[in-house]
């Protein structure tokens, strides 16, 4: 109970300032979490003390202190959605540049050879991935990366 009380008081202490009843409304969300998904009570519980930290993060802060975020959705949805644009647009970095890195590796690995040959190095080493930059009606781009000099180009 003292972990919970603790918990509870950190999490009142972000948005007291802002929320008259603000230790009703934790102790609520705080009493549903830890009733309905106790084997994941801590994660969830950091989840929402951190999400309230994220000063990008303002619509979630509104919403919860507004009453709209519901503890039953809240555990439901994984944490990715109720992150912060700016948050969001880093760990869509983040994730392009370990598949990029994990395909490079895995080239290198398998001593890959493609039909494609950098214009660098020449090499026929190279990894080719396609994504929609412009408009669906037009053709998609093609993203190349020579595994030996790592050099990158697009067409």
């Amino acid at each position: 109970m003292e972990q919970r009380n603790k918990i509870i008081s950190l999490i009142n202490k972000e948005i007291s300032f802002y929320c008259k009843n603000s230790l009703q409304l934790v102790t609520n969300f705080e009493n549903y979490i830890y009733t309905w998904d106790r084997q994941n009570y801590n994660s969830h519980m950091r989840n929402l003390l951190n999400t309230l930290k994220d000063l990008q993060n303002n619509t979630f802060f509104q919403s919860f202190i507004q009453g709209f975020i519901k503890p039953e959705d809240f555990i439901k949805q994984d944490i990715k959605f109720y992150a912060s644009d700016q948050m969001k647009a880093l760990r869509a970095i983040d994730y392009e540049n370990n598949l990029n890195s994990i395909m490079h590796d895995n080239a290198k690995a398998k001593k890959i050879k493609s039909i494609y040959t950098c214009g660098k190095c020449s090499s026929n080493a190279v990894l080719m991935f396609q994504q929609q930059t412009r408009s669906a009606d037009e053709p998609m781009t093609q993203f190349f990366t020579c595994c030996d000099c790592n050099n990158r180009w697009q067409e």
